[in-house]
């Protein structure tokens, strides 16, 4: 549902007037609102508030970042008519949990989790965009392999200064210590075919310079919206497939309960 002030919030209980929601920062709350009846896209702007994700040598933050790509996505798929709800909508901090059960109460046709990367190991003459997919989910891996289609195609003429933390392409990442998708946001939307996108590495100075840069945000906005409008209206089956990835320290990023403060609801 829609509160007053214009969050989007999971209902778990109650009725009119008195809905039970569960707040940005996973707390169970009583507030009036619009209830929404469900949504083709998801979107998930990673970070917000003081979870500032990466941060760039001159500055730029990914949440900011994030937020502004995931907002041209939304008004690309509105244009052609889709029902688009985001996680966040502004600079405030979101759970994990609470931003994983509003996509699973919503059952959207695509979720993705529109996020930049860090720490990069060495250079490339292409874009090092790397797409995680739900481990066993074939129509998740499908999407990735689309949205990776789309960032190489969109991102590489902006130049060769690339890097790249791995290997770049669309691939699974599972947890050493249980067998599961390594990050939460894809091991709590199991059942929804879901991506997280890391389309490019705000710590790389050249990238950082992009990204501050209206253009090449809208560059990969319409990627991103290319790739999902394909994912629905065809049978397209997405390339840049890699073996998954094994990992078994913490993905870190935060997410949690800890310090987390609600802003005003109602």
């Amino acid at each position: 549902m829609v509160t007053p002030n214009g969050f989007v919030v999971p209902v778990v209980g109650g009725e009119d007037d008195a809905w039970l929601v569960k707040s940005p920062c996973s707390n169970e709350v009583t507030v009036d609102g619009q209830p929404i009846e469900g949504a083709h896209v998801v979107l998930d702007p990673g970070h917000g508030g003081s979870e500032t994700g990466a941060i760039g040598p001159n500055g730029v933050s990914e949440e900011d970042v994030n937020l502004d790509v995931a907002l041209r996505v939304k008004r690309l798929l509105e244009q052609r008519g889709a029902v688009v709800v985001m996680t966040r909508a502004t600079d405030v901090r979101v759970t994990i949990d609470m931003r994983a059960t509003l996509a699973v109460a919503l059952q959207p046709l695509a979720f993705v989790s529109v996020h930049h990367n860090a720490g990069a190991v060495r250079k490339q003459s292409t874009p090092g965009s790397e797409t995680y997919h739900h481990l066993e989910d074939p129509e998740s891996k499908r999407l990735a392999g689309l949205v990776y289609e789309e960032l190489i195609d969109k991102l590489s003429p902006y130049g060769t200064d690339w890097v790249v933390g791995g290997d770049s392409g669309a691939h699974g990442r599972r947890s050493l210590n249980d067998g599961d998708d390594f990050y939460g946001i894809l091991r709590r939307t199991q059942g929804i075919p879901g991506v997280l996108s890391e389309s490019a590495y705000l710590t790389n100075p050249f990238e950082e310079r992009l990204l501050d840069t209206e253009q090449f945000r809208e560059s990969e906005a319409t990627a991103i919206a290319n790739a999902i409008i394909r994912f629905v209206s065809t049978d397209d089956p997405g390339g840049g497939f890699i073996p998954a990835l094994e990992s078994s320290s913490d993905p870190g990023g935060g997410g949690g309960t800890g310090g987390c403060e609600d802003p005003p609801l109602g």
